[in-house]
C-alpha cells in the first residue's frame, strides 16, 4: 500500500511541473507549485520508507527473558509436555527446531483455532529474546498475519495480551522450578 502512495505522489509531482506552463500562456507562480512539489516528494520518501524495515523479523514483539537461551527452550518443551492442548497438532507437521540464530516454536491455540509462531534468540550470556511472530487463523497453513503488521491496533493488542497471559507467564514459571 505504502508504494501505491508513493506511485501517486510521483504521478501528482510530474503533472504539476507538466502544468507549471499551460496557464493560458502564461507563467503560473513558481513558489506554490514548488512547495507541493516537496510536500510530495517527502510524503512519498517517508511513506516508502515505512515499506523498509531493518533485521529479519521487524514486526515481531520482543520480550526480554532473564535466561540463557537453551534454559528458555528447555521451559518451553517443559510447558508444552505439562500443557498438551498448546501443542500444534502432529498432522500440521510444524516442529519445533534451530535454525541458525534462532529457536522456532509454535503453540496451538485450540478454543480460536490459530497456531502461533514464535522465536528465541540469545542476547548474551544470560539473557534470551523471545519473540511473538505471527499467527495463523486455521490449521491450513498460509493464513499467517504477522504481529505489529497484519493487525489493527485493537486485534494485535490483544493477540499480545492472549500470548503474554497463556504462553509467556507460564513459561517463565518453568524457568523459577
Amino acid at each position: 500500500m505504502n508504494f501505491k502512495i508513493s506511485y501517486i505522489c510521483l504521478l501528482l509531482v510530474t503533472n504539476s511541473q507538466a502544468n507549471l506552463n499551460t496557464n493560458n500562456g502564461r507563467k503560473r507562480q513558481l513558489w506554490p507549485n514548488m512547495i507541493s512539489k516537496y510536500i510530495l516528494i517527502i510524503v512519498s520518501i517517508l511513506s516508502a520508507g515505512c515499506s523498509f524495515a531493518p533485521g529479519s523479523y521487524p514486526h515481531v514483539e520482543e520480550f526480554k527473558i532473564h535466561s540463557t537461551d537453551a534454559n528458555l527452550v528447555e521451559a518451553v518443551k517443559r510447558f508444552k509436555m505439562d500443557n498438551r492442548e498448546y501443542t500444534v497438532p502432529d498432522s500440521i507437521q510444524l516442529v519445533d527446531e534451530r535454525k541458525g540464530h534462532w529457536y522456532h516454536v509454535y503453540f496451538y491455540y485450540p478454543a480460536e483455532d490459530q497456531i502461533v509462531y514464535a522465536w528465541i534468540r540469545s542476547t548474551d550470556n544470560d539473557q534470551s529474546t523471545f519473540a511473538l511472530v505471527s499467527i495463523s487463523q486455521g490449521t491450513k497453513l498460509g493464513n499467517w498475519k504477522n504481529i505489529n503488521k497484519d493487525f489493527d491496533d485493537d486485534e494485535n493488542v490483544a493477540q499480545i495480551t492472549k500470548f503474554e497471559e497463556r504462553i509467556l507467564n507460564r513459561i517463565k514459571i518453568y524457568l523459577t522450578k
